[in-house]
């Protein structure tokens, strides 16, 4: 809740003292100090905090963004996600294109598995067909379509 005094009003704080329209100062405790009654017989009026959105689904009135640009941003950032995982093994590929040396197995599991998550996750981005829906699917990805655990550790130098 956001707390007002005065007139004009202004915004007091919960554990911040202040002073009244008659100079009477009240101490940071006057949330729990005062009762009801008497935080409303100096003025103290209540209001609900304004509706906060997702910005990358909502502008601030609300107003869902364009879904095909979201979905598109979204998408974008799924692939970055997995451009920094594979980035941890990319030395791997470019030391079998270099000189040969195979892949561990461990390693190429593990970078097909980044691909193949991405892959689902730009899946269920695309399947979303409103704002809502993309909000709801993006917001639960780490748990409906995690990715692989860990980077594997360096082998074999």
């Amino acid at each position: 809740m956001l707390y007002f005094i005065g007139n004009p009003a202004r915004q007091i704080y919960v554990g911040r003292s202040f002073k009244d329209d008659n100079g009477v100062t009240y101490a940071r405790q006057w949330y729990t100090i005062l009762s009801a009654a008497e935080k409303s017989a100096i003025g103290i009026t209540e209001q609900a905090p304004p509706p906060v959105y997702d910005t990358r689904f909502y502008d601030t009135s609300g107003n869902p963004e364009n879904l095909v640009s979201t979905k598109a941003r979204a998408i974008q950032t799924c692939r970055s996600q997995a451009h920094f995982l594979l980035g941890g093994t990319d030395w791997y590929v470019i030391r079998k294109a270099e000189i040969g040396t195979d892949l561990p197995t461990n390693v190429s599991t593990y970078r097909n598995g980044v691909r193949t998550i991405c892959d689902a996750r730009e899946a269920l981005i695309n399947s979303a067909t409103s704002i809502a829906e993309l909000e709801t699917v993006f917001n639960g990805l780490d748990t409906s379509q995690p990715w692989p655990a860990g980077i594997p550790m360096a082998a074999g130098f």
